[in-house]
């Protein structure tokens, strides 16, 4: 996931569906802090985590960004970087690509729908 103001984390709904107990790392940093889900939509396969524990945002240096408003959607062939997990793998990816479709419909995972266009890692 990535951090955004607010002390929470965006990250994939698929991702935290069936936890019990919810651990986060950071990354380069070994420890595992508690958080908890505090909204979720399966229809998007997003999820917002929070961590309470101060110590998770100031001792590892935990950066945010800013989420774009609904207007400010990227325009077709904007160029865009996809960031995450690749498939096995167990540091962050980030794959370079153009706004090649945009559609508006519903999908919950696991059959995942995407719109950037670019190389693949795996």
């Amino acid at each position: 996931g990535f951090c955004v103001s607010g002390r929470r984390i965006v990250t994939n709904a698929h991702n935290v569906e069936s936890a019990i107990v919810l651990q986060v790392v950071a990354q380069d940093h070994p420890k595992k802090w508690r958080a908890r889900v505090t909204a979720i939509a399966h229809d998007l396969d997003l999820a917002v985590v929070e961590v309470d524990d101060e110590a998770f945002w100031s001792k590892c240096g935990v950066e945010t960004v800013e989420l774009a408003s609904a207007e400010e959607v990227p325009a077709l062939y904007s160029e865009v970087n996809a960031i995450g997990f690749s498939t096995g793998g167990s540091t962050i990816c980030v794959t370079k690509g153009v706004i090649s479709r945009i559609d508006a419909h519903l999908y919950v995972h696991p059959n995942l729908g995407g719109i950037v266009s670019g190389s693949r890692n795996s």
